[in-house]
């Protein structure tokens, strides 16, 4: 572990420097989740948030998704009409947004992971991904 957090600094140096040779570490794999597919309800059943859409936390929008998930729902749910179309819709309507943190996401997992990659520009992605967010209609 402190071969691995070796080029990390700042409060990683003090991390780094008290890991004991007996110290336990959990490493897991990373796991996403992303329902683009298919429909998100059932019926009046609806799945949002983390049980559509769960991705690695590197651009801090896991919860901001989940919120719009919500904020949408209970929006378009309101508003009268067939409950299957109103269903439908909401799903089309959350998943460009969602498709953006994705595959951003995924895509800073994978170059964490390989950071030996040519043209690996985290910073300028997360700008690209932040700044579509912003311009689309939520």
């Amino acid at each position: 572990m402190k071969r691995l957090m070796s080029s990390y600094h700042g409060p990683f140096d003090f991390i780094r420097e008290n890991i004991s040779e007996g110290d336990y570490f959990n490493f897991q794999e990373i796991e996403w989740l992303f329902v683009n597919d298919e429909p998100w309800h059932d019926g009046r059943v609806v799945v949002t948030g983390d049980a559509v859409h769960a991705c690695p936390p590197v651009i801090a929008q896991g919860g901001a998704q989940c919120s719009e998930d919500a904020w949408v729902l209970a929006e378009m749910v309101t508003q009268p009409g067939d409950i299957d179309e109103i269903l439908t819709a909401y799903t089309a309507r959350r998943l460009p947004r969602l498709t953006v943190v994705v595959e951003a996401s995924l895509q800073l997992v994978d170059w964490e992971i390989h950071p030996e990659t040519e043209g690996a520009n985290p910073g300028m992605l997360m700008g690209k991904s932040l700044a579509q967010l912003a311009a689309m209609p939520v």
